[in-house]
């Protein structure tokens, strides 16, 4: 069989992203992925990905836009299979091209379904693709009830469980963290009046918050009153964020849009409970009550209330971390190669039959 060349659309997110490109290169059927992305995400760390190159275009993001798009649509002829991972645009400029050049398309929704159903273009793009992966079950429902009838897959990330931690032999220096990048759908609003109920029903309360574009959160932590009780660590590396964990009680995300937000399995496999808004497959992943708690979107006094409840008995807190982690440890065959190498396949082969493609590629592939 000829082997498949493949257009992969996508945004500036490294981690996430090589979470999936790894399993998709490891198929044998694959000979290439050529990345359209702003900035070069992988480098040479995956075999067989490259980086479609873009001029800095005096550093102007719309331009950048535009060069990327104007190539998209001059080299989708050239590949067997478009893929788009569907924030948005990259979703819009995968279809767009696939309709094109009569390419079958893959739509990678890692964001709520929901999310992308609310916006017309957006949802056209993926209500016409030949074939989708998402984040879960939940989503995966909602994409149905909607009317899509291709085929939809579960696509998890690559994770591995870390070293184990005795959590309650190190010394706690935040009551709560957070990691998240600055963006509208994470609720910061919502999450700063959290801390803020918090930081004065206990005194000494400690937070902390991790990730990108902290710039832009400076104003409202001086509004809640924050300055003395909210640390922004800025951009961490994975194994800081694991070293984090562990001096921390406890992990909040506050979120009113997610997918199955990598944050929240990293703090659970490290044994942290977490305390998580009811969006996306946050109620599939986490256990009310057991692992941590799901709370209502938007509530800043119900998730203070359950998560100064919790703060009340380190037992609690050690015996949700526990559970937590037991959780991630039940689920992690769902996040190894193999299975996600599999999930490839099956979505693969439904977009090419949707496209007329007779090729059907194997299961079996190599790790890399």
């Amino acid at each position: 069989m000829k082997k498949l060349k493949v257009a992969f659309i996508c945004g500036p997110c490294p981690l996430k992203l090589r979470q999936k490109l790894t399993p998709l290169a490891s198929l044998e059927e694959i000979s290439e992925i050529d990345i359209f992305s702003r900035h070069d995400i992988v480098g040479s760390s995956i075999p067989k990905t490259r980086w479609i190159s873009m001029p800095q275009l005096f550093g102007s993001a719309h331009l950048q836009e535009l060069w990327r798009l104007g190539l998209i649509f001059c080299k989708a002829g050239n590949y067997d299979l478009i893929i788009g991972c569907h924030q948005l645009w990259h979703g819009v400029w995968a279809w767009a091209a696939g309709k094109l050049w009569g390419k079958p398309v893959i739509q990678v929704v890692m964001t709520s379904t929901e999310f992308i159903l609310g916006k017309s273009i957006p949802k056209a793009a993926l209500m016409n693709a030949s074939a989708c992966a998402v984040r879960g079950e939940i989503s995966a429902g909602i994409l149905r009830r909607a009317g899509y009838t291709a085929e939809i897959r579960t696509l998890h990330n690559l994770m591995k469980l870390p070293v184990e931690k005795d959590q309650r032999a190190i010394e706690k220096t935040y009551d709560l963290i957070s990691v998240a990048h600055y963006m509208d759908e994470k609720d910061f609003p919502t999450m700063f009046e959290v801390l803020r109920i918090l930081s004065q029903a206990r005194p000494g309360f400690k937070a902390a918050l991790v990730g990108r574009g902290q710039e832009h959160l400076i104003g409202l932590r001086r509004e809640k009153g924050l300055e003395a009780n909210l640390e922004f660590l800025g951009e961490l590396k994975e194994e800081e964020v694991f070293e984090l964990h562990g001096r921390a009680k406890a992990f909040l995300l506050t979120s009113k849009v997610e997918g199955l937000p990598m944050a929240v399995m990293e703090a659970m496999a490290s044994g942290l409970p977490v305390f998580v808004t009811a969006a996306g497959e946050l109620p599939w992943l986490v256990r009310d009550g057991v692992d941590g708690r799901i709370l209502p979107i938007g509530d800043a006094y119900g998730i203070a209330k359950a998560v100064s409840s919790a703060l009340e008995t380190e037992q609690t807190l050690y015996s949700m971390g526990e559970n937590a982690r037991n959780r991630f440890t039940e689920l992690s065959t769902e996040f190894t190669e193999q299975s996600i190498s599999k999930a490839w396949t099956h979505i693969i082969n439904a977009a090419l039959k949707k496209g007329n493609d007779e090729r059907n590629i194997e299961t079996c592939h190599k790790p890399q």
